[in-house]
């Protein structure tokens, strides 16, 4: 299932949010919502904004994300540098558990 429109940003994230609720629970944090993984990590995906690219950003603990804080960002997903969206969510996926 080769999802080859990787020129328009939104559609990505929306591709990519439905695969991540998928494989990371979904919770609630307050006012905001964040994916949890497995060894612990609390992130959401955004479209960077100015720049064809998406990335993860994330909160260092329950309580920055209750305050929908979330100071730090994991690198840069640019459309240009896959040929896929499963591309791009499988590089996604080892910066979360990494």
């Amino acid at each position: 299932m080769g999802m080859r429109y990787l020129t328009d940003k939104q559609k990505l994230l929306n591709v990519i949010e439905t695969q991540m609720n998928n494989l990371y629970p979904l919770k609630k944090f307050g006012k905001s919502e964040a994916h949890v993984s497995d060894n612990g990590s609390i992130f959401r995906v955004f479209a960077f904004p100015g720049e064809d690219a998406l990335c993860i950003e994330y909160a260092e603990n329950e309580k920055q994300a209750m305050g929908d804080i979330f100071p730090e960002d994991g690198d840069r997903f640019y459309l240009d540098e896959y040929p896929s969206a499963e591309e791009m969510l499988k590089s996604m996926i080892h910066e979360i558990e990494s």
